[in-house]
């Protein structure tokens, strides 16, 4: 899917954020390159209390996230829609942490989205 101005679509930059971030790799190199593949190197997320900043930041943030984990995984649960540079979606996220309890999380995401990838990004995620 290729926007109005001939770039990756929105949607399409969710889509790899779930597929290539959350779900990508765990080696951190690789996790680095897989940030870099969807976010702007200007990235600025909202996560609650914690603020994101850059592709590296970001990297480090889903890592230090999945590392509480021994099994993780997120899925879409609302397809991603949007208009003008604005994509929101709604996910659930299952995973087994390191102390060996089921854990299950829904939240949602906005963001916004440039030619170099996601730009911002406003996430709410609440325990289920």
């Amino acid at each position: 899917m290729v926007d109005e101005g001939g770039g990756v679509a929105p949607t399409t930059y969710y889509r790899r954020w779930i597929a290539r971030l959350w779900n990508g790799p765990r080696d951190a190199a690789a996790l680095l390159r897989s940030a870099e593949a969807v976010a702007a190197p200007e990235y600025y997320g909202h996560w609650g209390n914690r603020e994101v900043f850059g592709v590296d930041g970001l990297a480090e943030a889903v890592q230090d996230i999945r590392d509480r984990f021994v099994t993780f995984g997120l899925r879409v649960i609302v397809d991603p829609f949007g208009d003008g540079g604005m994509v929101a979606a709604r996910w659930l996220a299952e995973g087994v942490g390191v102390d060996g309890r089921a854990m299950q999380m829904i939240g949602h995401d906005i963001m916004r989205v440039g030619a170099r990838g996601i730009e911002e990004h406003w996430l709410a995620a609440f325990p289920d």
